[in-house]
């Protein structure tokens, strides 16, 4: 085979492919909807969402350190 054989075969080979990219994209932009996503407004209904579950169950008692700290205290001296 000659370079100029192997360089023709090269050359068509790659503007079939070209082509074949452009059929596709045009193929896909036409008969394919557009996808977008709503992130601002996806994430304030969140927000609001965890708003309204925390104001719905407030916590209003407060853990008893002490009694945490003298069974954290038993634990260690058991360990010992």
């Amino acid at each position: 085979m000659s370079f100029l054989s192997i360089g023709t075969t090269l050359l068509v080979s790659v503007i079939i492919i070209w082509l074949g990219h452009i059929l596709w994209n045009r193929l896909k932009d036409t008969y394919s909807k557009k996808k977008t996503k709503d992130l601002v407004n996806t994430q304030i209904q969140k927000y609001k969402q965890v708003i309204e579950e925390l104001q719905s169950n407030p916590v209003t008692t407060k853990p008893d350190t002490e009694s945490m700290r003298t069974e954290l205290e038993q634990f260690l001296a058991s360990q010992e």
